[in-house]
């Protein structure tokens, strides 16, 4: 028994030695390797383009502001230019016979396509042949358009002076939306006139619209005051008893 004990240690010093040196047979070798990676330089060039814009300024024309006065057209001159034919007689009719209206006031419009009216004196030649003469109607003053431009033509009792202007307000707030120049005749200066072009007043996209005019001399008093009716030639009634769009003429289409 005894001898068995010893050979089995014997065998397992034996199998311990035999498989420190299977150890030491399969460790594995270590190799240092170096790889050389090259460097990569990647340059990204951003090009920022900036544009600045300008924009373009608005224009925004209310109803109240006045388009800008005609300037280039031209008629006859003052003095001793005028063509007699060219103006109604006023030696023999006399002022307020001129397209006569209420209180002093006589006035015209100009067709569409007229010459402007230059400077002539109007206190003296009166209406253009071919100028649509003011009325009374309904006891009101009513001008005839639409036109190139009206004329109006005051009368006082008494010299205008210079410096004075013609003021259009709007009848429901009194307010001015449009002025111009009064000129004072040099053939009689109880007379001033003036010329009116803003396109509410001589061609509005209306039928008729009536405003309260103001004459004031250089002193700032009203020498003239009163509403005066600016009305298109009634068409007639549409198809549907409507009125014709005051701009394009045109009636509703019928209802198919």
């Amino acid at each position: 028994m005894l001898r068995v004990t010893k050979m089995i240690g014997i065998l397992v010093i034996i199998s311990g030695v035999l498989f420190l040196t299977s150890c030491s047979l399969i460790e594995p070798k270590v190799v240092e390797a170096t790889v050389l990676v090259p460097q990569t330089v990647v340059v990204t060039e951003v090009v920022e383009k900036v544009v600045t814009a300008t924009p373009a300024p608005a224009t925004i024309t209310p109803l109240t502001t006045p388009v800008t006065t005609q300037t280039t057209s031209t008629s006859v001159s003052e003095p001793g230019a005028a063509t007699p034919s060219a103006y109604v007689d006023q030696t023999s009719t006399g002022l307020t016979a001129n397209g006569e209206m209420l209180n002093g006031l006589s006035g015209w419009c100009m067709p569409l396509g007229s010459t402007g009216p230059g400077d002539t004196d109007y206190g003296r030649y009166g209406m253009p042949a071919n100028g649509r003469p003011g009325k009374v109607e309904n006891g009101a003053n009513v001008m005839h358009i639409p036109g190139e431009y009206c004329t109006l033509v005051f009368e006082f009792s008494s010299p205008i002076g210079s410096g004075g202007n013609v003021e259009v307000k709007q009848i429901h707030n009194n307010q001015t939306f449009y002025e111009v120049d009064l000129v004072p005749s040099a053939a009689n200066p109880n007379i001033g006139y003036a010329h009116l072009y803003h396109s509410y007043v001589i061609n509005p996209p209306l039928w008729g619209v009536s405003y309260l005019i103001e004459a004031v001399d250089g002193n700032g008093s009203a020498r003239w005051s009163g509403e005066v009716l600016f009305q298109k030639t009634d068409p007639g009634l549409c198809w549907d008893g409507s009125t014709p769009d005051p701009v394009t003429m045109w009636c509703p289409k019928y209802d198919w």
